[in-house]
């Protein structure tokens, strides 16, 4: 068990630190725990502070930094020990804008030199970083592969919205006609238009837009109601939920 640990780093949803510790002797602690030498330390510790943008603060006390430092510091004690793999736990849980853009940066780079696995529900996040997706419902897994290769699955519904200005009747006529549009939902005024949401089986944005303006209608805004991973996620789980 000791060496599979020294192979592994885990950053928990919340970090284990010691806030009375400064972020120099708290990593230090972390490495000695993992068994590395003075002199290893000595070597990586650098090294760590600069991945991990903590030069600055290496000497202030932990308890003393936002909580985008103290996320960094998590982050820290997980590679300190130059593990193979690397697991993550919600990397991303608490941080503004500024900070999600700079860990997701940080995670782009430890993916050179580690595997890294990421556990989290924000899928956007999640779409952004990883490579290949793994979605886990009652304890099984439901799906495997890439975001394109799970949202391509036979069956998968994707939602469209489009927004367009003109009569009601003319424009339901006109996205009924759309091939790939297995549904045209009840409208909303929204932004100067009417706002449709679509149930389709495929990616037909573009005949949806082709179709509007083919009517001599008004094309305000096209976009999916829904990412698809967000489409794939619901479809996996909600299937795994229903037949429990």
């Amino acid at each position: 068990p000791h060496e599979v640990r020294k192979r592994i780093g885990f950053l928990p949803e919340n970090p284990p630190l010691y806030t009375d510790m400064s972020v120099v002797d708290y990593l230090r602690f972390a490495g000695e725990l993992r068994g590395m030498s003075a002199n290893g330390l000595k070597k990586r510790m650098p090294d760590v502070l600069e991945i991990t943008d903590l030069t600055d603060v290496s000497t202030d006390m932990i308890g003393t930094l936002s909580h985008g430092y103290r996320q960094r510091v998590g982050v820290a004690q997980a590679i300190i020990h130059q593990p193979k793999f690397l697991i993550l736990d919600e990397p991303t849980r608490g941080l503004d804008p500024v900070q999600i853009v700079e860990m997701r940066n940080l995670i782009h780079d430890l993916k050179q030199n580690h595997t890294v696995l990421i556990s989290s529900h924000i899928l956007t996040e999640i779409s952004q970083t990883c490579d290949r997706l793994l979605i886990l419902g009652k304890g099984a897994l439901l799906g495997a592969g890439s975001e394109s290769d799970l949202s391509s699955a036979k069956g998968e519904i994707r939602q469209i919205t489009v927004t367009v200005k003109g009569g009601k009747d003319a424009i339901t006529k006109a996205l009924e006609k759309v091939d790939g549009v297995t549904k045209v939902g009840e409208p909303s005024e929204q932004g100067g238009g009417l706002a449709f949401s679509l149930s389709t089986s495929k990616d037909c944005r573009a005949d949806v837009s082709r179709a509007v303006v083919d009517a001599k209608l008004d094309l305000l805004k096209l976009d999916y109601a829904r990412s698809e991973l967000e489409n794939t996620f619901i479809r996996l789980v909600g299937g795994a939920d229903a037949s429990n």
